[in-house]
C-alpha cells in the first residue's frame, strides 16, 4: 500500500484492485478474473473477513469469466432472496478477459438476471501481465507491444450500451473509490465500471514493492 501512494506510478491495475477491496462490505461476494486481477487482489489484500471470493484458476484461464460472475451474482441473490435488496456482487476483470467473454452478458428475456452486480474492468489496453514478467525486460521491448502488449484500442462504452447495461468510467483511484461507494448504496441490475489504468509503470511498481519487502 505504501508503494501505491507513489504518484509516479499513476493509476494502475493494483490501484483498481485496492479500490475494489476497500469498498467491499461483509456479506458481499467478489469474483476475480485470472491474470493480473487475482494477483493484484492478492497483493493489496482484503481488509476483513466476511466476503466470499471466487476465481477461476488452472485450465479455466480467462474463458467464461463474465458468465461465471453472473452466475455468482445470481446464486448469491437466490440464496438471500428474503433480503429487501439483493446482496452485492463485485467482479474485477482485465480488459482482455472482459472482451473475450463479452457475450456472456446476453441473457434471454425469461432468464434470471443479476439484481446487484458491478463489473469493474481494469482496462490497460492489452496484456499488462507481461509487463512484469521476463518478457517485459528493457532488452525485449522492441517487439513487446506486438507480441505481448497486444493493444486493442476497443471503445468499451458503446459496447456496454448495446447490451442495455449501465456504464461508468473512472480515470483515477479516487474516481473509482467514489463510484464504487455510490454503487454500493444505489446500484441495481448490472453496472460496468471501466477503470482506465496504465500498464507502462507496472514493472517499476512491482520493483518498488519487491524492494520494500526485501529482507
Amino acid at each position: 500500500r505504501e508503494a501505491l501512494e507513489n504518484t509516479d506510478h499513476g493509476f494502475t491495475g493494483l490501484h483498481a484492485a485496492a479500490a475494489v477491496t476497500d469498498t467491499l462490505a461483509v456479506g458481499d461476494a467478489l469474483f476475480v478474473g485470472a491474470s493480473n486481477p487475482i494477483r493484484d487482489v492478492s497483493l493489496v489484500g482484503m481488509p476483513f473477513d466476511g466476503v466470499e471470493v471466487y476465481s477461476p484458476r488452472g485450465a479455466a484461464g480467462i474463458d467464461g469469466s463474465i458468465s461465471q460472475a453472473l452466475g455468482v451474482a445470481i446464486a448469491t441473490q437466490t440464496r438471500e432472496r428474503d433480503l429487501a435488496r439483493a446482496p452485492r456482487t463485485v467482479a474485477l476483470l482485465g480488459d482482455i478477459t472482459f472482451l473475450h467473454d463479452l457475450t456472456g452478458m446476453i441473457l434471454g428475456p425469461e432468464e434470471i438476471r443479476p439484481e446487484n452486480l458491478t463489473i469493474v474492468i481494469a482496462n490497460d489496453n492489452g496484456g499488462g501481465i507481461f509487463e512484469s514478467l521476463e518478457t517485459g525486460r528493457l532488452s525485449l521491448r522492441g517487439d513487446f507491444e506486438k507480441a505481448f502488449g497486444t493493444p486493442h484500442n476497443v471503445d468499451i462504452e458503446p459496447l456496454i450500451e448495446g447490451f442495455g447495461v449501465d456504464y461508468r468510467r473512472a480515470d483515477s483511484a479516487q474516481e473509482l473509490l467514489d463510484t464504487l461507494a455510490e454503487l454500493a448504496e444505489f446500484a441495481v441490475g448490472i453496472t460496468v465500471v471501466e477503470a482506465r489504468v496504465a500498464r507502462d509503470t507496472r514493472r517499476e511498481l512491482h520493483a518498488e514493492i519487491s524492494s520494500k519487502n526485501a529482507f
